[in-house]
């Protein structure tokens, strides 16, 4: 995805060992907020990699989510509520529809916003929407289906029938499913729609040139095993060449073993159609490449502005590094944990690729933003 050049933002202090954190117990009243990020010490600049457009665009889809939720979460040892969280992106949305570079909406963002570190040092991975083609009927090669969420009663009678949860194999090699009329599409290639699984959304091509997306709609119920994992314990990939990329090349070169590999992440995933034209998180959102991340719900409320940076160590090449405003709009199996984040990179082979290398450090810290918050 394009990438507009960095500029020098806002002033926080030492991100490293940043003093924000409230240490008041939950427990009766909420610590008060920290002061904003203008008033802190001088001694790191954070940057926005992106057109402000793009941060207003998940702004305003973070507040839509909002709108009519009630509830509160634990944020740096106080309570935030939806409510506040719902304020916060408005007014994020405003600053960044009038701001014309991102110095400006750094500067503006420094004045009304309050931060506390995310609890722990970021790992950022990446993900994407895979484009892919498909045909709405079994046709040649098209032959791997896209299922829709079967209702309890068919699980139950195919767990029963099995005498336990219906697993990738049985689903994919037994055909425990085939047959009633779960599918919404069908795919050329395994491998594809493995990844589609992984991704929990994609873009489907039609024969007639419409393009379908369509998103998680549940599970199997079974544990999620990496086979990036799988294949570096069998000695069939180096752990730090670990790719999406290097392990869809050893797949394309050992098709004997694609099987194998493929059935040892149990877990399935389940798709339904949807309205509109992207993909939509777990919160709700539909998501805005660069700006849309997936992380861990207890740790990071839906829909709350973060800022995200990734550092030169730990860098796989291909994944440039980013430094930027995102909002928390998604979540994922493999998501857990403070500082764990999943980066949405866009849609296509491009951003697939970029989400594929994507293995960082970094930082990352939750704001939350209103005109001159906590004065």
């Amino acid at each position: 995805m394009p990438r507009p050049a960095r500029s020098a933002a806002l002033v926080l202090s030492n991100v490293a060992a940043l003093a924000l954190v409230a240490s008041a117990s939950l427990a009766g009243c909420s610590a008060p907020l920290p002061p904003p990020l203008a008033e802190t010490a001088a001694a790191a600049v954070v940057a926005d990699d992106l057109d402000p457009s793009s941060l207003a665009i998940a702004a305003e889809r973070s507040a839509a989510m909002l709108a009519g939720v009630d509830r509160w979460y634990p944020v740096g040892g106080r309570r935030i509520t939806s409510a506040e969280l719902r304020r916060s992106a408005l007014h994020v949305a405003e600053i960044a529809r009038s701001a014309h570079d991102s110095g400006r909406l750094a500067g503006s963002l420094a004045r009304d916003c309050v931060a506390w570190r995310s609890g722990a040092a970021a790992h950022v991975t990446g993900y994407y929407e895979p484009v892919l083609p498909a045909r709405r009927v079994r046709d040649g090669p098209f032959v791997h289906p896209v299922y829709r969420m079967p209702d309890a009663a068919t699980l139950a009678a195919v767990r029963r029938r099995l005498g336990h949860a219906p697993s990738r194999e049985d689903i994919d090699r037994d055909g425990v499913l085939a047959g009633l009329g779960l599918e919404i599409a069908w795919l050329d290639d395994p491998v594809a729609l493995f990844f589609l699984h992984v991704q929990g959304s994609g873009a489907l091509v039609l024969e007639d040139g419409r393009t379908e997306h369509v998103g998680f709609a549940g599970t199997n119920g079974l544990v999620y095993r990496s086979i990036g994992r799988v294949m570096v314990e069998r000695r069939f990939v180096e752990r730090a060449n670990a790719t999406a990329a290097t392990i869809r090349a050893w797949l394309d070169r050992h098709p004997a073993r694609r099987d194998e590999i493929l059935f040892a992440n149990p877990r399935y995933v389940f798709f339904e159609p949807l309205a509109g034209d992207g993909p939509v998180g777990s919160s709700g959102a539909a998501l805005v490449a660069g700006r849309s991340i997936a992380v861990d719900p207890h740790d990071v409320p839906p829909g709350m502005l973060a800022w995200l940076r990734t550092s030169s160590s730990n860098v796989t090449a291909g994944a440039p590094l980013v430094s930027r405003f995102v909002f928390s709009q998604d979540s994922g199996a493999a998501i857990r944990g403070a500082g764990r984040v999943d980066l949405f990179e866009g849609s296509g082979d491009a951003a697939g690729a970029a989400a594929g290398a994507r293995d960082q450090n970094g930082d990352l810290l939750v704001l939350l933003c209103a005109p001159q918050a906590g004065r």
